[in-house]
């Protein structure tokens, strides 16, 4: 749908959008993401600016009212996912729950003040920018990725930046997760957000035997430094790796 905020390419509500932002006018994303939700299509969309959050939400909000016979019949609503979410107004945060929409997001990518992002956004607008913890309202299912070779691809500083992210100013609101919150991000919802959570994203019975052993307790991530280490990788319930103590 639209670029990023530090090249004025991301969609934006509080200025006029750069040549060819966003990617699809409304009529046609509403029709084009109406269409593949009736085939049962999840439709992702690269989504950093408020305006380009809004325009998906809206486009979702049109095809759960005109499909809304099909998905009683089967089942359930298709979870379409909306990548990045970096900045969104505070009315659309609850209907990422509201509309069953994935909220796809990457805890690395968020920093504090001041940077070249923070001088483009308005400060009237922090607080529900890479909002995590208010993505979570309502049922919407949150994930956590690192949209690598952007930033570092190891779940581990991930999770310990997602639960000890701090307000970015004195009574800012705080969207740091918790622990569980932020490991059910990186496995339970990446599951479910392909479909797969039959066969993974927890540790049970019957489900694949894709696992980290780690050096020592996983609570140490909710410190802001740690040592922790992954000992073990089991992929399939195979042994892949072991590291080599030094």
């Amino acid at each position: 749908m639209d670029g990023v905020i530090e090249k004025d390419t991301a969609y934006r509500l509080d200025k006029t959008p750069s040549l060819g932002i966003p990617e699809f006018n409304q009529g046609d994303l509403n029709t084009l993401l109406t269409f593949a939700d009736r085939l049962g299509i999840q439709v992702a969309a690269h989504s950093i600016g408020d305006g380009s959050v809004k325009s998906m939400l809206d486009a979702i909000s049109t095809a759960r009212k005109l499909n809304k016979e099909i998905d009683q019949k089967r089942g359930g609503t298709i979870p379409h996912r909306v990548e990045h979410v970096e900045a969104c107004h505070q009315e659309d945060l609850p209907r990422l729950g509201k509309l069953n929409v994935i909220a796809s997001m990457q805890p690395l990518h968020e920093r504090p003040p001041m940077t070249l992002w923070h001088t483009l956004i308005p400060k009237s607008e922090w607080n529900t920018s890479f909002a995590w913890k208010e993505a979570l309202q309502d049922g919407a299912t949150l994930v956590y990725g690192s949209d690598w070779p952007i930033v570092s691809c190891d779940p581990i500083s991930g999770i310990n930046h997602a639960v000890t992210r701090k307000p970015w100013y004195q009574g800012a609101r705080n969207q740091a997760v918790t622990l569980d919150e932020a490991i059910a991000a990186y496995t339970s919802g990446a599951a479910f957000s392909e479909y797969c959570q039959q066969i993974k994203g927890t540790i049970a019975p019957g489900m694949l035997a894709d696992m980290v052993i780690l050096s020592g307790d996983i609570k140490d991530l909710e410190n802001e430094s740690f040592d922790l280490h992954i000992e073990t990788t089991i992929c399939d319930g195979k042994v892949v790796y072991t590291r080599q103590n030094k």
